[in-house]
């Protein structure tokens, strides 16, 4: 959860540097209603091992991690915290 100027280049920076590698990237939808929530994962991803990066968006309830990890692994790890499964892009009509 980076913050100003400073935090947004970062950022980008980092997702570029994530696209160059190819590594895999996880979304999950998390049951997260508060800062605290967001927090609590948070501080969960921030010691999975393999994680590179990753991202916690409470208002969209998503969390997206790039690393060397596996959807199930990552799954796994934030369902021990949250519920959580994987984020399904829209369904086209």
């Amino acid at each position: 959860m980076a913050h100003g100027r400073q935090g947004a280049e970062l950022l980008r920076r980092l997702r570029g540097r994530r696209r160059r590698l190819r590594l895999p990237t996880v979304e999950l939808r998390v049951s997260m209603h508060c800062y605290g929530c967001a927090k609590k994962v948070h501080k969960h991803i921030s010691k999975m091992e393999g994680v590179m990066w990753f991202e916690v968006d409470l208002e969209r309830k998503k969390v997206v991690v790039t690393g060397n990890v596996t959807p199930l692994e990552v799954l796994q790890s934030v369902s021990k915290v949250k519920l959580a499964q994987l984020w399904m892009p829209p369904q086209p009509c």
